[in-house]
């Protein structure tokens, strides 16, 4: 979720006729409930953010605190015997769902990246082993990832029969020679599409021939 400020007659039109509903039912809390391995009663779920200290930690809180349900940092969440817990002050609690906040790499240490300090050791075992689902599955993020921008609009129109409600942000790839061209005309922004938000990134102002060139040639890693 991102939020733009818009000018203020702009704002004036999405105000008329809107509706606002709230994220309980808006973001699928049901969906995520649904989800959950089979069992007795209601399934717990929980938020997992890295932390404070992550750029989107404030919709992290926003989402758990409009579904109602916990917002869990890495220190909370423990596995035994291929289960996952929430530590709370009256002991261990069952988690059925956990609507995950963060990359791939880092969310189990004994899977992926050993160093990282923001898994729970276990997790991806207790994945495998259906005791916990976790929504944003592994793997999911190469739906986010930039050059996919392109290929929007037309996925709305094969997958829906719909045209786009808002226009999406004219996306440009790299391979397409004619987009090229066109960003050797404009201030585009340039990006790899394999880093990070806000990385190995040029924008806002018309490329030189030689500097469109050499940077084409450092992100296909010619």
């Amino acid at each position: 979720m991102t939020l733009m400020p818009l000018p203020g007659n702009r704002r004036h039109e999405l105000d008329q006729g809107t509706v606002t509903i709230g994220m309980g039912r808006f973001h699928g809390l049901e969906s995520l409930q649904a989800v959950a391995p089979a069992g007795d009663g209601t399934p717990t779920v929980v938020v997992w953010t890295p932390g404070p200290l992550n750029a989107a930690y404030f919709e992290h809180a926003f989402l758990a605190r409009q579904m109602g349900v916990e917002l869990v940092e890495p220190s909370d969440l423990v596995v035994r015997d291929a289960v996952c817990y929430m530590r709370t002050t009256a002991g261990l609690q069952r988690v059925h769902t956990i609507y995950r906040r963060l990359d791939d790499d880092f969310i189990d240490p004994l899977e992926f990246r050993a160093d990282s300090v923001l898994g729970v050791p276990g997790l991806v075992r207790a994945y495998r082993e259906g005791t916990v689902a976790i929504a944003n599955a592994i793997g999911t993020g190469v739906a986010d990832d930039k050059a996919v921008y392109h290929y929007v609009p037309e996925m709305i129109r094969f997958y829906l029969s719909e045209e786009p409600i808002l226009d999406n942000v004219p996306t440009y790839l790299l391979s397409d020679e004619k987009a090229r061209r066109l960003m050797e005309r404009k201030g585009i922004q340039l990006r790899d599409d394999w880093r990070a938000i806000g990385l190995n990134k040029i924008q806002g102002r018309p490329f030189k021939q030689t500097e469109l060139e050499q940077k084409i040639e450092e992100l296909l890693g010619v």
